[in-house]
């Protein structure tokens, strides 16, 4: 799910409000706009249906789904073998840089990680 900065929390809210309504269950709730060490910024969620199957939903806004697919090109090349320390402190630093550039969300904090694993 994609909303602007204003709606996600609210939006993010309601959707988990009505899938637990209609029986899934929420197992962990991943809030890395809250972590300033990880420039992935985004509210993951893992929900289990009731035959046990697990699924992942993603709630962003416009900017930081753009940035994450940004990104993912960039955690790749970080992960080659062949990609040099240097390169990879270079993409670490370009990373953090887009990542400082998104605007949080409006009352991100009222979405609070959880893990009943």
């Amino acid at each position: 799910m994609t909303k602007n900065e204003s709606e996600l929390v609210n939006s993010y809210k309601e959707a988990v409000n009505s899938l637990e309504n209609q029986g899934f269950k929420v197992y962990r709730v991943k809030n890395t706009w809250l972590n300033t060490k990880n420039p992935y910024k985004g509210i993951n969620i893992v929900l289990s249906t009731d035959t046990g199957y697990r699924f992942e939903l993603q709630f962003h806004t416009p900017q930081s789904l753009e940035t994450k697919e940004k990104m993912h090109v960039l955690y790749e090349e970080a992960r080659r073998t062949d990609t040099s320390a240097e390169r990879v402190k270079e993409i670490k630093t370009e990373m953090r840089n887009m990542a400082h550039a998104l605007k949080s969300p409006t009352n991100i904090s009222r979405i609070e990680e959880r893990s009943e694993e």
